[in-house]
């Protein structure tokens, strides 16, 4: 684990730095030394939320005023090669404005690949700071037989050094938590999921550390290591996703907040479909129970069994609404999220081939258009059979009249 940095946080903030303005009403930059220090001016104040330290690519946020500082991502990759690790590498930065996103541009060597990076910072939401990151690697090396650890892509780092002096107060991966040992892994054997993070919170250290969680786009493996410590100026905690082999190219997102957020699962059943229900794209829209003032608007594919999957959900009471391409939107309401929830299925009514949320003459008089024609992917074939025919008819007459929520 890298050792001193809160030492060395500390000597950079009184050193000078020069203040570059991305943005007179939103970003702005200041190095000092080692340090690039990233502000959002929100009014007539403009808090620090980031601090990417150019001598090894860590990189830390918080969720604003009232959160400290705490868990690390470390943005250049780390591996296992030739009986040696590698962790942690300079890089090179700069900078632009799109929109009201501050995008990084990060460059590296680590061995001999050459990584590149991008970091997207959306502005600040209340009590939350969400980054998006990409990265390209050139370049080879021989990557060692270490299952769970041979290559990883995106790591935290962080401190967990006694039951009352941490950063860190456990790790968690999609659904399952982590108590953090005084030494050895975290998660043996790894875990496969696409959502991993530390949870942050408040110790005899320092109050409000920031919770600090990665969404993949895809699953790996996810495992940790914590180094017996004593001290809690040392970062002693690493927690993981990793690859057997190199990387290329990778992607994640980065959300940092007071607490951790869960993942929403179900089946839907979509009525009168003989296809596949694999890849089926359902739109999910999250409200506060009870509003119409719309949180988050997701659209997920169906897995084989009609099971999806929603990430990155923060606790609360939800009425949550679901929607496929040709069938009816059907809301589930007073969803309470207080951790995982793996049973909010739907039945969808099958019909609605313009997608206006209503079966009526307009769907039926599509329907007859195209009437005998076959192929895949027709949105008038709503039975999946690939062909326009009396079936599909059938099931716009059987629903005829009929609207969504």
């Amino acid at each position: 684990m890298r050792r001193g940095w809160r030492h060395f946080w500390a000597l950079t903030l009184a050193l000078g730095g020069t203040l570059t303005t991305a943005s007179p009403q939103g970003w702005s930059l200041r190095v000092r030394g080692n340090v690039l220090e990233i502000f959002y001016q929100n009014g007539t104040s403009a808090p620090q939320y980031a601090a990417l330290h150019l001598d090894s690519s860590y990189f830390r946020m918080n969720y604003g005023p009232g959160s400290s500082w705490g868990t690390s991502v470390i943005l250049m990759p780390a591996f296992w090669s030739g009986g040696r690790y590698y962790q942690g590498a300079p890089v090179s930065w700069s900078h632009r404005i799109e929109g009201s996103d501050l995008v990084l541009l990060l460059a590296g060597t680590l061995a001999s690949l050459q990584v590149n990076l991008q970091v997207r910072l959306l502005p600040p939401r209340p009590n939350a700071l969400v980054a998006f990151v990409s990265a390209s690697v050139s370049g080879s090396v021989p990557i060692d037989n270490r299952p769970g650890e041979a290559f990883k892509p995106v790591m935290l780092s962080s401190m967990h050094v006694s039951s009352t002096l941490w950063d860190a107060q456990f790790a968690y991966a999609d659904c399952a938590r982590y108590a953090i040992p005084s030494s050895g892994w975290i998660a043996n054997p790894p875990v496969t999921g696409r959502m991993f993070g530390l949870q942050g919170g408040s110790s005899a250290w320092q109050s409000n550390t920031p919770t600090v969680e990665i969404l993949l786009p895809y699953p790996l493996p996810i495992t940790g290591w914590v180094t017996y410590s004593t001290n809690p100026n040392d970062d002693n905690v690493g927690f993981w996703a990793a690859s057997s082999q190199l990387m290329t190219a990778w992607s994640y997102s980065v959300r940092v907040a007071p607490d951790r957020a869960y993942r929403l699962s179900g089946q839907i059943t979509l009525e009168h479909w003989q296809g596949s229900p694999a890849g089926q794209p359902i739109r999910v829209e999250v409200y506060p129970a009870g509003s119409p003032n719309l949180l988050r608007v997701e659209t997920v594919a169906l897995q084989a069994d009609g099971r999806y999957f929603l990430y990155q959900v923060p606790a609360g009471v939800y009425d949550v609404a679901l929607q496929g391409t040709h069938w009816l939107r059907k809301v589930v309401r007073s969803v309470s999220v207080n951790d995982c929830l793996m049973n909010l299925n739907a039945t969808l009514i099958n019909g609605d081939v313009n997608g206006d949320n209503r079966i009526d003459d307009a769907d039926l008089l599509r329907v007859l258009f195209v009437f005998g024609r076959t192929g895949s992917s027709l949105p008038e074939d709503l039975n999946g059979d690939g062909r326009v025919d009396d079936a599909d008819l059938l099931i716009v007459l059987f629903r005829f009249g009929h609207s969504g929520e």
